[in-house]
C-alpha cells in the first residue's frame, strides 16, 4: 500500500506536457550512434551504456540511416528495468520507519535459372503442344474438349513461368535490382525500388492476384484438366500420352513451384519497399519503470539479399528511464549540527546523598544520515542547469544515536547535494520533575526519559543516487 501511494504521488507531481519524439540514430555506413533530443539541438554521440530520459507521454524513436531496408534489418529488444531514483527512494524510506514510530511514542515530537529451389521446369514438355497436332478419327467431343483444356492449362502455366512478365522474368528483375543496390545510396535506392513495383505478378490474366495466388489458381486448373484428360488418353494418338505426361510432371512440381512463387513475391515486396532508412521501432516508459534496450542492425537473413549486403553489423545497448519534472533524490549525507551536545543525567555521591548531575556529554555535532527528498528538474528545455533545489528529510540510521530532520537541499552536477535545516536528535532528559542539583534518597530514584527535544540547526553535504550521465 505504501509503495503504491509513493508511486501514485510521484506520477502526479511529475506529469509533464507531451513533447515531440526523441530519436536514437545509427549511421550504418560510418557506425556512428547519436541521440537527437525532442527540443532539437546538436546531436549527442552515443557509445553505449547511456541513460536517456523520456517523457512518459512521449516515445523514443530508433532509426538507421545510410542503410537499405531491402538488405538490412533492425531489431530492438526491450526489457523492463527498475528506476534507480525510485528504488533508492524506497530503500531510503524504509530507514525512516523506526523513527516514525519512535517519534510518535514520545511527547515532544518535531541466384536465377530454370532450376529454382529444387524445382526443374521442363519447358520442352510444356511447349510440346503443337497447334498442328493430329486429331484421331472418331474422337468424341468430350475427348476434344479435354484435350483443348489440357493444352490451355499448359499454355497458361508456360506464360506464367516464362512470359515477358512471368515468374522467371520477375525473379531476374528483382535480382537485377538487388545487384544494383549493392552500392546504391539515397535516391538511387528509391529508383531501383520503383523499377520492380510493377513486377508483382504477370500482367496476362493477373488482375489483383499475387504471384503466389496466381500459381495456385493455374495449378488447380491444370489438375482439373489432368483429371478430365485421363479417360481419353488412349483415344488421342501421340497427343494424349504427351499431354498426360506433361500435366503429371506439372503436378509433381506443384509444391516447389508454389514455394518459388511465394519466395519471389516476398523478394518483390522487400525490394519494392526499399528505402535508405530502416525503422527499428519506438520505446515508451512509465513513471515507475524504465526499459533496457538492445539495438542490433545487420543483414536481413535471406540468401538473395545477404549476398549483396556489404555493410557491417552494428550493436548498441542503452537504458531508457522516465524523465521527472520533480524528481526524487536519495543518498548518504554528512551533517554538522553545532549545538547538538547534550548533558547525560546521572548521579554523583556527596555527603548529603546522591545528587543529580551531568555524568557525561552526548556529542552529536558530527553525524551521518540518509537523505530523502525531491528536487526540481535541472533542465529547462534544451538548457542544462548546473543546480536544482528542493526539500529534504534526513535521518541517522544508527540504533544508538537517532536523529531526524527537515531542510532544504541544493543539488549540483546531478550528484552532489548541499543542505541545511533543523535536526532533532534523540537524547536523555530528566523526568517526573527532577532537576540537576537535586538530592535523591537513593541513586536508583533517578528518573529519565528519551526525547528529541528542540530542533538544532544543521548543514551538510550528500552524495545522491541520481545518475551522473543524463541526456
Amino acid at each position: 500500500m505504501l509503495r503504491t501511494s509513493i508511486t501514485l504521488a510521484i506520477a502526479i507531481f511529475t506529469a509533464t506536457p507531451a513533447l515531440r519524439a526523441q530519436q536514437v540514430q545509427v549511421d550504418q555506413k560510418s557506425g556512428t550512434w547519436s541521440y537527437l533530443s525532442a527540443n532539437g539541438g546538436k546531436p549527442v554521440a552515443l557509445t553505449g551504456g547511456e541513460t536517456i530520459r523520456i517523457d512518459s507521454r512521449d516515445s523514443l524513436q530508433v532509426k538507421v540511416v545510410n542503410s537499405n531496408s531491402a538488405l538490412y534489418a533492425c531489431t530492438l529488444d526491450q526489457a523492463e528495468s527498475k528506476v534507480p531514483e525510485l528504488e533508492a527512494f524506497r530503500a531510503a524510506l524504509t530507514t525512516f520507519g523506526p523513527y516514525l514510530s519512535n517519534v510518535l511514542s514520545l511527547a515532544t515530537v518535531p541466384q536465377v535459372s530454370a532450376n529454382v529451389f529444387g524445382m526443374t521446369i521442363d519447358r520442352d514438355k510444356l511447349n510440346m503442344i503443337e497447334d498442328s497436332m493430329r486429331g484421331g478419327s472418331g474422337r468424341s467431343d468430350q475427348a476434344e474438349r479435354a484435350r483443348r483444356a489440357a493444352e490451355a492449362a499448359l499454355r497458361a502455366m508456360d506464360d506464367y513461368l516464362f512470359g515477358p512478365q512471368g515468374l522467371n522474368a520477375t525473379r531476374l528483375a528483382v535480382f537485377d535490382a538487388l545487384n544494383g543496390m549493392r552500392t546504391a545510396e539515397g535516391d538511387r535506392i528509391l529508383g531501383l525500388a520503383t523499377g520492380v513495383r510493377t513486377a508483382a505478378c504477370p500482367a496476362a490474366g493477373c488482375g489483383s492476384q499475387t504471384l503466389a495466388s496466381r500459381a495456385v489458381t493455374l495449378l488447380s486448373e491444370a489438375a482439373e484438366a489432368h483429371r478430365n484428360l485421363r479417360p481419353y488418353v488412349e483415344t488421342l494418338p501421340l497427343t494424349g500420352p504427351g499431354l498426360n505426361a506433361s500435366l503429371g510432371k506439372l503436378q509433381s512440381d506443384a509444391e516447389a513451384l508454389t514455394a518459388t512463387a511465394y519466395r519471389t513475391e516476398q523478394l518483390v515486396r522487400i525490394v519494392a519497399e526499399a528505402k535508405p532508412e530502416v525503422e527499428c521501432g519506438a520505446v515508451r516508459v512509465r513513471q515507475n519503470s524504465g526499459r533496457s534496450l538492445s539495438i542490433a542492425v545487420g543483414q536481413r537473413g535471406m540468401a538473395e539479399t545477404d549476398r549483396v549486403a556489404t555493410l557491417p553489423a552494428r550493436k548498441l545497448k542503452l537504458e531508457a528511464q522516465p524523465r521527472f519534472r520533480i524528481r526524487p533524490t536519495a543518498g548518504l549525507a554528512f551533517l554538522y549540527v553545532p549545538r547538538a551536545s547534550y548533558a547525560v543525567p546521572g548521579t554523583k555521591t556527596f555527603t548529603g546523598g546522591p545528587v543529580i548531575d551531568s555524568v557525561s556529554t552526548q556529542d552529536s555535532r558530527f553525524t551521518f544520515a540518509v537523505t530523502l527528498g525531491v528536487a526540481l528538474t535541472d533542465r529547462v528545455g534544451p538548457v542544462q542547469l548546473p543546480f536544482s533545489i528542493g526539500p529534504e528529510v534526513v535521518a541517522n540510521p544508527s540504533t544508538d544515536t537517532r536523529a531526524i530532520g527537515v531542510g532544504l537541499g541544493g543539488t549540483v552536477f546531478s550528484a552532489i547535494k548541499f543542505g541545511a535545516g533543523v535536526l532533532w536528535t534523540r537524547h536523555k532528559v530528566l523526568s517526573q520533575g527532577q532537576q540537576f542539583g537535586q538530592t535523591l534518597p537513593a541513586a536508583d530514584h533517578l528518573r529519565t526519559r528519551d526525547t528529541y527535544g528542540r530542533g538544532r540547526f544543521y548543514f551538510g553535504g550528500a552524495l545522491t543516487a541520481w545518475p551522473l550521465v543524463k541526456l
